[in-house]
């Protein structure tokens, strides 16, 4: 069995594309769990196996679906972790089993994210048994050394920790696209899972600030609001955020591009985004132009 676990937030507008690409491209038996924070139309849950709406950030999400999963489900069972915004665009169940063969986790690594060094929850599949074992945590925490030489920490970063801990080499799954519209959005990983990427939250990444340059060092509010609009972590784990990284992300989040730069900058970003969203609900193929020169 397949346990596919997922979180959608506040907007509804993913899960049925989601569910539609994964029941094209999962070919053993699943099972569907999903927190679904914001989402109350009955019709939206119903197609989830399991809806439990947990509290707290997304990793805190996922690591409760994974403890539901833990006590239920067989030892040798697969687990899959996938971003709301984020399904197979071919077959993975041969190809995940290929994978822990070799490595008994394989997961997205954002190498083009500033060299993200972490497991990343867009995807992410190992046995239920590894994650019961290492005790499977994808909340912020271990920290790995950015291109710039400083100390950073995102989501996975415990579960980075926790594999290196434990002395267990994964897999990473990386980027395939040869056509790039976006630095980061609008991912092929493995040539088998895209991750159209900041589906539930406003279409900056850090790939965007470092282009646009640091901001002076932001206040105490401007991080605390920087953070809730990205809905990524606690502020005990803001202080652990090396100052460049919350620098330009500030930047980016609170709108201090130049004058009219920055309502065209995410205009031009929406539209981008709402464009592909259109080309994958109608045509299942659409992620080959990723994959053309």
């Amino acid at each position: 069995m397949i346990h596919i676990l997922t979180v959608h937030w506040m907007d509804p507008k993913w899960i049925a594309p989601q569910l539609e690409y994964v029941g094209r491209n999962v070919e053993e038996p699943y099972r569907t769990w999903a927190s679904l924070e914001g989402i109350t139309d009955p019709a939206d849950r119903a197609r989830f196996d399991v809806v439990e709406d947990f509290e707290g950030m997304h990793a805190d999400k996922l690591n409760g679906l994974a403890a539901m999963v833990v006590d239920q489900a067989d030892p040798d069972d697969l687990l899959v972790f996938i971003d709301g915004d984020a399904f197979p665009v071919r077959p993975i169940g041969a190809w995940m089993r290929d994978m822990l063969r070799h490595h008994p986790l394989a997961a997205v690594r954002r190498d083009e994210n500033r060299m993200e060094r972490q497991p990343h929850p867009s995807f992410c599949v190992t046995t239920v048994g590894l994650w019961d074992k290492v005790g499977g945590d994808w909340r912020s925490g271990g920290t790995w050394t950015s291109p710039g030489g400083t100390e950073v920490t995102d989501v996975g970063g415990t579960l980075f920790n926790q594999l290196q801990s434990a002395g267990i080499e994964w897999q990473p799954i990386l980027r395939s696209n040869t056509n790039d519209l976006h630095p980061l959005w609008f991912a092929v990983y493995g040539r088998h899972v895209y991750h159209h990427g900041a589906g539930f939250r406003r279409r900056v990444s850090r790939a965007d600030v470092t282009n646009l340059g640091d901001l002076a060092s932001p206040r105490p509010r401007d991080i605390a609001r920087l953070y809730r609009q990205r809905h990524v972590g606690p502020m005990d784990l803001v202080r652990k955020i090396n100052p460049t990284t919350v620098r330009g992300l500030v930047r980016g989040l609170r709108g201090e591009l130049p004058g009219s730069d920055q309502a065209r900058y995410l205009a031009e970003a929406t539209a981008q985004s709402d464009g592909v969203y259109d080309d994958l609900v109608a045509d299942p193929d659409f992620y080959l132009r990723f994959e053309t020169e």
